[in-house]
């Protein structure tokens, strides 16, 4: 239903100006308030585009439609609110650092916004404490480990207490402990917040611990269906060039030896916590 969606992507196709091929085709996508859903797809598959028109950096053709919280991105007067609704973290930390500490960082958006000064303190430190960032407050960001200052940039967005937060491959360029820090704060904020969650990424490993997971192939959304759903999907997978993240072959070696393991068992978590339950059956 319209108003249970925060999203509703309706009949979507874009073009970049002097491409001949169309970047996204007829896209069609609805997601409810609270869900945490992964966009995956090869290089150029187009799910970075979508992700841009999520907070009205592009704006669809005529025929196309993006409502978000109940907004449409195509009127012009709504484009602020929209924003401020939908944040959106991206690839790289390094760009996204503009002031010399984490705090003014953080707070950077909340001034642009006009937030009074009270309330924004109360609020910077509000995100500082959920990132786990708190005592770094006063650190100069380039001094910061690629997963603090991927973290930073999310607590700025979260500052701004959006309903919708989007992360544009914000884990890639992150070495494993990064990527695990950035990771474990955005289920964190998930399950504490109930915020809806869209992430966008090529890395099923990170995909398998969403609600649902969004499958893109040459600007066309060709899977839709929770982890469980899409990894049991062969043919799908490799259409995608997509390779099933090794817990899930792990899994299907361990069903082949007869061992019973649930198929929405999907992660490492819930496989360890299912073979442990087993385990005290014995």
């Amino acid at each position: 239903m319209m108003g249970n969606n925060i999203i509703e992507i309706n009949h979507l196709s874009f073009r970049y100006r002097h491409s001949e091929e169309l970047a996204l085709k007829n896209v069609n996508l609805h997601v409810p308030y609270g869900q945490w859903v992964a966009v995956t797809g090869h290089n150029g598959s187009g799910k970075s585009t979508l992700a841009r028109f999520l907070n009205a950096l592009l704006i669809p053709d005529a025929e196309g439609a993006v409502i978000i919280g109940g907004l449409n991105t195509k009127t012009e007067g709504c484009r602020q609110e929209i924003r401020r609704k939908a944040a959106m973290v991206f690839q790289n930390p390094d760009n996204q650092m503009v002031a010399p500490t984490v705090e003014d960082d953080v707070a950077f958006g909340l001034e642009n916004a006009g937030v009074p000064y009270e309330e924004m303190v109360i609020r910077v430190q509000e995100s500082i404490d959920k990132l786990g960032l708190t005592g770094l407050e006063k650190r100069e960001p380039h001094r910061l480990s690629g997963g603090q200052k991927q973290r930073a940039a999310i607590a700025g967005a979260v500052a701004m207490k959006p309903e919708l937060l989007i992360l544009d491959e914000a884990t890639s360029m992150l070495d494993p402990s990064g990527r695990a820090e950035v990771i474990d704060q955005v289920q964190k904020l998930r399950d504490s917040e109930n915020m809806t969650i869209l992430t966008i990424t090529h890395d099923l490993n990170e995909a398998a611990l969403a609600d649902r997971i969004v499958v893109m192939r040459e600007g066309e959304i060709i899977g839709d269906g929770t982890p469980a759903q899409i990894f049991r999907q062969e043919d799908l997978l490799k259409e995608a060039s997509l390779k099933k993240p090794f817990i899930i072959e792990l899994i299907a070696s361990l069903r082949e030896k007869e061992v019973d393991i649930p198929e929405e068992v999907t992660t490492e978590e819930e496989l360890v916590n299912h073979l442990c339950r087993l385990k005290q059956t014995m």
